[in-house]
């Protein structure tokens, strides 16, 4: 019997942490040969689509419904979960939401319809705009058929409000191997650490990292520090240069913007030490930092936080250097061991690679969501 899967997401987002992850999914039901469609409800601010080309994928926009094509299309879809969507559902009897939360309530009252769902955060995190809707959400996620989580918290949270345990399904944060395997570092380079990801304070103590930096740079004025990608709040934008003004840094730290996917992994391999500074929060200990996998990747050592559950894949001293969320001086402490122990820090990197491969596959977390939605058909 053809395996057929309808995946519904919001958007199509570029070099993003949630396409990235939606996209190595995709590639392994291509592999697996399902039939899948793939259904973006609304446009990004460039209207981007998706670029490879799949056998058994076909890549539905909904937005290029004429009927849809209107100022205000993402509202109507979420207030009146509109004819097209139901059209393309009707022909379905498994829908896989990867994210669309605002879906879930509707989805699971129609008949003949299996609906699978995926959370990566907190429902504080990312609440809906009604607070009856998140009421009927958090209920209508009692009756999903399976509901995959990307840590042990959220799976916890879930089971504590009342959806069977049976019914979630952990599924590690995703990296797609293939990307590092060709790459080389070149050593001609000045040595440098970076970071990579949203430049938070908030969200990755993107203010801790300079500061922890600052104690780097008295010691090894040489090294400098990339901070890589795009900075969403101007306040700390502004908070940041401050500190970096008055901490003396102006000249040892690069802010390099966002950068291509393609030209990621030689960044990071390039660099010396890939840090993340992440502070114990409701998103950190129920989410799971996605450039994680990709810093393993490098080969390079990791130095970061221990939160969420960071600790249950890397281990203090062997695959990565771990610290206390807000321990400044431990954090630098940690990355001047690394550089005064180049064969310690090398060790590390290669064991974090492992580690990475081993857990972050996403052949093998693919084949976990497989597994759930098709077991009925072995």
């Amino acid at each position: 019997m053809e395996r057929k899967l309808c995946i519904v997401a919001n958007s199509y987002e570029p070099n993003t942490a949630s396409t990235n992850r939606l996209l190595s999914f995709i590639d392994e039901f291509e592999k697996s040969k399902i039939r899948v469609e793939l259904v973006f409800l609304h446009p990004n601010r460039k209207a981007d689509k998706v670029i490879a080309a799949y056998q058994y994928v076909k890549v539905i926009y909904l937005w290029d419904y004429p009927m849809l094509r209107m100022k205000r299309i993402s509202q109507i879809i979420r207030m009146l979960f509109g004819y097209p969507i139901k059209k393309i559902i009707r022909g379905n009897s498994k829908v896989f939401l990867f994210g669309a939360p605002f879906l879930v309530a509707s989805l699971v009252r129609l008949c003949n319809v299996q609906v699978y769902h995926e959370r990566t955060e907190h429902p504080s995190v990312i609440k809906l705009k009604f607070r009856w809707q998140q009421k009927a959400y958090l209920e209508a996620c009692k009756r999903l058929n399976a509901l995959f989580v990307i840590s042990t918290a959220l799976k916890t949270y879930f089971v504590n409000i009342g959806v069977p345990e049976e019914k979630i399904e952990i599924i590690n944060m995703t990296v797609n191997v293939s990307r590092f395997q060709s790459i080389e570092k070149n050593t001609s380079l000045d040595k440098y650490l970076a970071y990579c990801g949203t430049v938070s304070n908030n969200k990755d103590g993107v203010d801790d990292l300079i500061r922890a930096f600052s104690l780097i740079h008295q010691k090894y004025p040489k090294i400098k520090l990339y901070i890589i990608g795009k900075i969403p709040i101007q306040s700390e934008k502004q908070e940041n240069l401050r500190l970096i003004e008055n901490l003396g840094l102006k000249d040892a730290i690069v802010f390099t913007g966002e950068i291509s996917a393609n030209d990621m992994p030689q960044i990071l391999k390039n660099a010396y030490a890939l840090l993340l500074a992440r502070p114990d929060s409701l998103q950190a200990k129920n989410g799971f930092p996605t450039k994680l996998g990709e810093y393993l990747l490098s080969g390079n050592p990791v130095i970061c936080t221990k939160v969420g559950d960071i600790s249950l894949f890397l281990e203090e001293g062997k695959s990565a250097f771990l610290v206390e969320p807000r321990d400044v001086i431990g954090f630098a402490e940690k990355i001047i061991y690394a550089i005064e122990n180049e064969d310690v820090a090398k060790r590390v990197g290669f064991e974090g690679m492992q580690i990475a491969k081993q857990n972050f596959n996403s052949e093998t977390e693919t084949k976990k969501i497989i597994e759930k939605i098709f077991e009925e058909e072995k």
